[in-house]
This record gives C-alpha cells, structure tokens and sequence, in this order.
C-alpha cells in the first residue's frame, strides 16, 4: 500500500492541477466560445482526474474492490484519461447542442416498456451508451426514474457546465410511457455529478434525486478538490430540477465520499436523508493526522446527513458505524416509517471470516442519536470465491434494500430487507487450478422481516421459487424490495433460472401478500439477454451496477409495484420498466 511523503500532509498538487486557478479566473463573468469551452474542459477534467488517482494510489486492490459500482467508474476513468481524452472529445464535439447550453431535447413518449431513449445511445462506437442503476419514485401518475448514463457525460462535455454521469426520465401517466429527460444539470464548470443516483418524492410535484459529487474550492493560496453528495430538487413534477446542492464535502485529498442513499420522512415531507460511506485516508497521511481514527490504516464508515427544510441546508455528519480495514462498512440503506423513525442498514464485512452481515440502526430523534446495532442476517456472498465476480465476469454485492410498510393494514410499521446471498447454493470450483476450498456461490434472493421496529428479525425466507432451468443451478441477485398501500411486499430481481448454462439474464419480480411468508414469482422479460460488459470505455469493464429499485406510489392512491432495470437486449444496456401487481 502507498503512503504519503513525510514531508507534507497534502499530495503535491499536479502540473495539470495548477491549471485551475487560471481557468477559474478565465471562465468567471463570461461564457467561453465552444473550442475554448472544451479546451478548458480537457484541462479540468484532466486535473481532477490526477486527483482521483492521487487518492486511488492509497488504496489496495482488494479496498478499491468495496467501492460502489459508480465509485469504479470514476476510478477507471481516471485510470484511463491520458488515452481516452482525445477520442472522448473528438466524441463530444460532434454532438450538435439544439439550444444554447443543452445538448438534448426531450423527443417526446417513448415506446412502452422503455425508460431510456436508445435512440441518443450510440454518439461513439466505444463510449457514451450504457445506462444502469436505476431509482424510481411514484407519486400519482408522476413516476420519474434516475439512472447512470455514461451518455450524460459526453453531452455534458462541450457544455459551459459542470459534468454529469446522471440521466433521469418522466412518465405523467403512471409509468405507461416515458420521455428521457437528458442529463441532470450541474452548474459550476467545474462540478461533476458522478452517478449512483436515488430519487424519493414527497407528492406528484416535488421530487429529489442524491448522487456522488465532486467539485473544487479555489482561493487564492490553495486549489481543493472536492468528494461528497448533491440533491437536486424539483418542483415541476419531475420535468426539471434545480441546480444540486452540496449535502456533504470532503478533502478528496483525504477521503472518497461514496454509495450515497436518501429517504424523506413521510410525517414531515421536508426532513429529508443521505447515508454514505465515507473512504477515510486520514490514517494513511505521514506524518499521521492526529485526528485519524484507523492510524496507518484505511477506515470505512457509514454516516449520515439530515435536512429539516426541503434540502435547502443540511446538518453536520453523524458516523453510523466506522471500521479500520480490513474490517469495514458499505452499502447503507436509509427509510423512514410513517411516525419519522429513521433506519439504516449496511453490510458489514468483518475481516476474519469468510461470511458478510448485514446490520441496522434505529433513530427516534430525526438522526441526533441512533441504537446499538442489531444484527440482521448473516451472509455468505455470491458468485466466484476467489474473483468475487458473477459468471459472465461483472462484480456482485450483498448490499441490502430496506422497505417499511406505511399502509393502514394491521402489518403497518413493518421493515423488510431484501439482499441476495449464497448460502444455498455453495458447490466447488476447480478454477484457478491448485487452490483448495474454491467456490462458486449461486445466489437466492431473501427477504427477512421485523414487526418490532428492527430488535429482531424474522428468519429468512427465499423469493425465487425455483433452483433453475432443469434443476440446474442458477444466480438470482440485485433485489429490490417496496410495499404498496395495501401492506402487499413486492421484490425484482435479476433471474438466470431460464438458461441452464446459467449465462442469460431475464428480470423477475414476486410479491407476497402474507408478509413475505410466501411468494408468487412472475416473469417480466419476454427473452433473456446476455451480460454487457467492457463495451462502453466510461465504464469499468466489470460493471453492470450495484442496485436497480423497486417502488411503490409514495401517495397511496395506486396499489402495485414499479421498477425499472437495465437491459441488454439491445446489445448495449437500455432502462426499461415493469408495473406489476395492480
């Protein structure tokens, strides 16, 4: 592991780095002309992605493989910049811009089933047309779906405008039909909107979509790059948002702020949440910062921000749970139930075991104070034991999604996580040749429940109601999780029972009205498509996303689920969507 000189507490600040003060002082009172604009660009991003390698440098292979699926984006990105600058900008500066600082118009209602507009995918034949990790808010017939969209970012690139990996689409007919939004604005030149994005709504016109956030703080002595989360509000139903508003800032120097998570309190729609994890080097600096918790070491810690006024400010950073690596936290969930009680959970992974946890907090103070942590389930990851990858060689978690009944049922109050685990389905693997006790781990997704506000949990229950086609062995991973007005679960999931070589990929979704006792499983893809990886060069070769999101109409005037997922079955991932249990 690399550490820091001992002469200084700060990295050394790059040559292409000391370019931004010029620039700052360039584009200040004035909209620089296009080729000027992406020359500027080039510099910055080029500066910034220095930065993200400065701090990758401090990270072990094995720490860098706990970032979300959005965080390695970034990181790869950076890995890559020097080749990929000048084919990227080649790229964007063909894009045609229809109205002064916007690149995409909105065409209209797309087909049904679509989330995404395909027909915007393809302004590169190796960057700028994968879409994933979707987040889906209902409220009445605004339902509004956010989503990864490496095409945002080429779009956003000539632009006198931060940058933006953020893509979100509107349905007004309750998800019948969608219009692709285009890119989720960022203002400042030098902001950048980096994915791993939520969406929550509060009625049919206010909505908010969280993501990773970087930017750069410049004063006349020092240039600071930046690493934290944004909300951006809207107040128009979904059609547009206002600029983002930093929740939380760190030193990106010292720390990578990652895998953010928002939950609003439906008692009081203006209190709002963002949990994160915080990738803290403090400990690595030498000389050691005398605040650093984790001395010589790499700490990880699940922390929290509050808003009691719409998003407009934000409190100071409460630490959920904190480990020193190799012992860490990742992956936090937040939601509220109907009287404001906050919940977080996170998968825990100790380091002298081969199982995960998964673990949660409880708040009755609006996030001042929080529970001791109670254990939720033990779990045993899925996929290759030694390459921590799904068949096919994209990256898996056991990250948990939390849901709380809010309907008027007796079940009100009810928490359910869903995750996915292997516990079932260890069987031995003889790859790589010479190693003893290697798996593959085929995964189910579980459900578990509490009915006594998270002290104890329910056993767990499997959703998908078969092992794979034949009887052969198959991975069901990445569930989602809502209950609807009537206190009915919903869960989706991604679903391999279809192909008994356990390489193609359908979208499955169950529900359960005895509260996740038993389900009733239902397919939603009419063909299966196969795993995408390594076509788009935004994207790490081994992504295809941490999370796609179930939800149900946060207004209670519609029963059912909604969701939407990346799919393949283009060839490239498009967002599309599935309504069911009406």
């Amino acid at each position: 592991m690399k550490r820091m000189s001992r002469q200084s507490t700060r990295p050394a600040i790059s040559c292409r780095a000391a370019l931004l003060p010029m620039l700052i002082a360039g584009l200040l009172g004035t909209e620089a002309a296009s080729a000027q604009t992406m020359q500027q660009r080039l510099h910055a991003v080029s500066a910034h992605m220095a930065q993200l390698q400065s701090f990758a440098a401090k990270l072990s292979s094995s720490q860098k493989g706990k970032l979300s699926s959005g965080a390695q984006h970034l990181l790869h990105a950076a890995d890559h910049w020097d080749e990929m600058a000048a084919p990227i900008t080649r790229s964007a500066a063909t894009l045609n811009s229809p109205l002064p600082g916007r690149a995409f118009i909105p065409s209209g209602p797309l087909p049904f089933g679509e989330v995404s507009d395909p027909g915007t995918d393809l302004v590169s034949r190796v960057a700028g047309f994968t879409q994933s990790e979707t987040s889906t808010a209902w409220c009445g017939s605004n339902v509004l779906v956010a989503y990864n969209d490496s095409g945002s970012f080429l779009e956003t690139f000539p632009l006198p405008r931060g940058l933006s990996f953020n893509g979100y689409s509107l349905s007004t007919d309750g998800g019948r039909s969608f219009t692709d939004q285009g890119f989720l604005n960022a203002p400042g030149f030098f902001d950048f909107l980096g994915g791993d994005p939520v969406t929550v709504c509060t009625d049919s016109n206010t909505f908010y979509q969280s993501s990773i956030f970087q930017t750069v703080n410049q004063t006349p002595a020092v240039t600071t790059f930046l690493t934290g989360v944004s909300v951006s509000k809207s107040t128009d139903g979904g059609r547009t948002f206002a600029d983002p508003v930093a929740v939380i800032l760190k030193d990106l120097a010292l720390h990578f702020i990652d895998k953010p998570w928002m939950a609003v309190d439906p008692s009081h729609p203006n209190r709002l949440y963002v949990t994160y994890t915080d990738f803290d080097a403090t400990g690595l600096i030498l000389p050691p910062i005398p605040s650093a918790i984790c001395p010589g070491n790499l700490r990880l810690g699940i922390e929290l921000v509050a808003s009691t006024d719409g998003g407009i400010t934000w409190s100071s950073p409460r630490v959920i749970d904190a480990g020193c690596y190799p012992n860490l936290d990742q992956g936090s969930n937040v939601a509220v139930d109907g009287t404001g009680n906050v919940f977080v959970a996170w998968e825990q992974f100790p380091a002298a075991i081969p199982t995960n946890e998964l673990d949660i907090v409880k708040s009755s103070d609006g996030g001042a104070t929080f529970s001791p942590k109670v254990a939720v389930a033990i779990v045993t990851p899925v996929g290759h034991s030694f390459f921590g990858l799904l068949q096919g060689g994209f990256s898996n978690n056991e990250f948990p999604s939390l849901a709380i009944d809010r309907s008027s049922r007796p079940s009100n109050g009810t928490l359910y996580i869903a995750w996915n685990d292997g516990r079932l389905g260890v069987t031995p693997d003889s790859y790589p040749p010479g190693f003893v006790g290697i798996t593959y781990n085929f995964g189910d997704a579980f459900v578990t429940r509490s009915s006594n506000g998270g002290a104890t949990w329910a056993a767990a229950v499997k959703v998908n109601d078969n092992t794979g086609a034949t009887g052969s062995p198959a991975d069901h991973y990445l569930p989602g999780i809502a209950v609807d007005s009537t206190g009915r679960v919903g869960v989706c999931f991604y679903d391999r029972r279809h192909d008994t070589g356990n390489f193609l990929i359908d979208r499955e979704c169950a529900s359960s009205r005895d509260g996740g006792q038993t389900w009733v499983n239902q397919r939603v893809t009419e063909s299966s498509f196969s795993a995408s990886i390594a076509a788009d060069l935004l994207i790490n070769p081994v992504y295809m996303g941490d999370y796609d999101g179930v939800t149900a109409d946060s207004t209670a005037r519609s029963e059912g689920f909604f969701g939407a997922y990346g799919s393949n079955a283009r060839g490239n991932p498009d967002v599309v969507s599935a309504r069911f249990g009406d």
